[in-house]
């Protein structure tokens, strides 16, 4: 055979095997531009599907809801990449908190950066995931996703509304009582007072 149809016919199956989209996920190489590649460009409508977080604000540590869906039945989702990032700057080097789901899901990006992809090309209707915020609340933050529908169709860019923080943390109460030496010091010398009054008294009568 032809070596020039040999090498054709191995570049035309490494773009049916890049095209066939990733059943167990997205890979590492898509953390930073969440673009799959599918040999497709990413659509151009309003992406039918909503993120949507269990509230609008967050304290250090506190664990939110995160729910991918569709807006009807038929906005199946065949897979996803999604990434909490600071609200100031979109760059995947700048995720903020931990992403965690259930076994179909898996964080494809190298640590420290946290994300959430899926592992089997099961189709889904809605999709379930925890973000637990950072120790100190101080960004908002925006969860960013590429939605993938069917092979050749997707939407990038998907973003949630931004979760504020409040409450930056830490900081000591208010001290209204004192039980170190320096409070038993200051009882004893009032009852001393008050003794030595109550004498004075007597003595003087």
């Amino acid at each position: 055979m032809d070596c020039r149809k040999i090498l054709a016919q191995y570049v035309l199956l490494g773009i049916f095997v890049e095209v066939i989209c990733y059943p167990r996920g997205a890979p590492a190489t898509t953390c930073s531009s969440m673009m799959p590649n599918h040999g497709v460009n990413a659509s151009s409508t309003t992406a039918p599907y909503t993120i949507i977080t269990s509230k609008s604000t967050y304290r250090p540590n506190e664990v939110i809801t995160v729910t991918i869906q569709g807006a009807s039945g038929e906005n199946v989702i065949a897979g996803f990449l999604i990434q909490p990032r600071k609200n100031s700057s979109t760059s995947q080097s700048n995720t903020i908190g931990t992403l965690t789901g259930d076994f179909t899901t898996k964080n494809p990006c190298t640590s420290p950066v946290t994300a959430l992809t899926h592992t089997n090309n099961t189709l889904k209707t809605t999709i379930n995931m925890n973000w637990t915020a950072p120790a100190e609340a101080v960004e908002s933050v925006v969860f960013v996703a590429t939605i993938v529908r069917a092979i050749k169709t997707y939407w990038v860019n998907v973003q949630s509304q931004p979760l504020t923080p409040v409450g930056g943390g830490g900081g000591g109460g208010v001290n209204t009582g004192s039980s170190g030496p320096s409070g038993l010091s200051l009882s004893c010398s009032l009852m001393l007072v008050f003794i030595l009054h109550k004498y004075v008294k007597q003595w003087s009568s």
